[in-house]
């Protein structure tokens, strides 16, 4: 997630109707919108709604301390790999200069911005998807396993990667958490050897990345993509069959059967690996700690507006859940 605080000091550029100068500077870089940049949310990224002259567009954009360059192309040449293939995604923007990635200084300093396509539909919360849907899903999921099979991945961190660039920060937080870290490091290690399971992730497939137009779908938000276990990428899409969305996915659920039976239509995923999930539950709580700590940083300040109190609260309870889950 982004910062707190560097979040409270970016929306107060933002007005009434959700327009930013900060926003309208960085949208310049690319031609064809009639100026019209609006927000529509903040979490790991800043995401804004751009009004075309022919179509709109979504500007995302991140402080060049939060995202790297890198990291970004990485994410635009894998969605042009999964565009050749056929797999429906949202489309890379090139700049007026031609340029997939652009750095706009601004007077909140620089941030790194890509643009895409708006993919047309609608979200689909858990509770309306009928069971048709649930498992083309599922298929949806397996499908862009093997569309990614031989992409350029080398660019993208692994799952292992991730876990170990937090070991440092999570022990200091609190070395209770060694023991978890530990038992999941561990098991990752000698998952990841088997490249017959292993690939592209895109590590947050849930519903709220997901449009459907009809029967048709398409996937957004590659930000966090990376490689791992495949059996991480259901885990994560599942997690609201978790009552309280950490711990373990609920296998009894029906709707779990359902939508394992289409991710089996195109790939033929073992109980074996099903039998992963907990441990893929493990790390992405053990990541959340970290995320949620670089977010809610060290004191509030005694300014800080109402918004971000409440958000700050619900999220620090969040944290402490994780904590006790992690630490038991």
């Amino acid at each position: 997630m982004l910062p707190l605080e560097r979040m409270v000091r970016f929306f107060d550029t933002v007005d009434d109707n959700w327009t930013s100068p900060v926003a309208d500077v960085i949208a310049a870089r690319w031609s064809g919108h009639s100026g019209l940049v609006r927000c529509i949310r903040a979490s790991a990224n800043y995401v804004f709604h751009v009004k075309g002259e022919e179509r709109d567009s979504i500007l995302r954009f991140n402080h060049v301390e939060e995202r790297s360059r890198t990291g970004l192309q990485a994410e635009v040449d894998i969605l042009q790999h999964l565009i050749a293939k056929g797999y429906p995604v949202n489309q890379p923007l090139p700049s007026s200069a031609g340029r997939w990635v652009e750095t706009v200084e601004t007077d909140l300093g620089g941030f790194h911005a890509v643009m895409f396509t708006q993919l047309p539909g609608e979200h689909i919360d858990l509770e309306d998807m009928s069971v048709s849907r649930l498992q083309r899903w599922g298929r949806a999921l397996s499908e862009l396993h093997h569309a990614a099979g031989d992409g350029p991945l080398e660019q993208r961190p692994s799952l292992a990667d991730r876990l170990a660039n937090i070991r440092d920060d999570l022990l200091e937080a609190d070395p209770d958490y060694e023991r978890a870290y530990d038992r999941a490091m561990e098991q990752l290690l000698v998952l990841a050897q088997d490249e017959d399971t292993c690939g592209l992730i895109h590590f947050d497939f849930e519903l709220d990345n997901i449009c459907w137009d009809d029967d048709q779908f398409a996937v957004l938000d590659f930000d966090e993509c990376c490689t791992g276990p495949m059996a991480a990428d259901i885990a994560y899409a599942l997690r609201d069959l978790s009552e309280d969305r950490q711990g373990v996915v609920n296998r009894d659920d029906p709707r779990f059967h359902t939508f394992i039976a289409g991710y089996r239509s195109m790939r033929p995923i073992t109980d074996a690996e099903l039998d992963q999930l907990p441990l893929m539950m493990q790390v992405h709580d053990l990541l959340s700690c970290i995320g949620l700590r670089q977010f809610l940083g060290t004191d509030a300040p005694d300014d800080e507006p109402d918004w971000a109190v409440s958000l700050r609260k619900r999220l620090g309870e969040k944290q402490a859940l994780l904590h006790d889950m992690l630490t038991a």
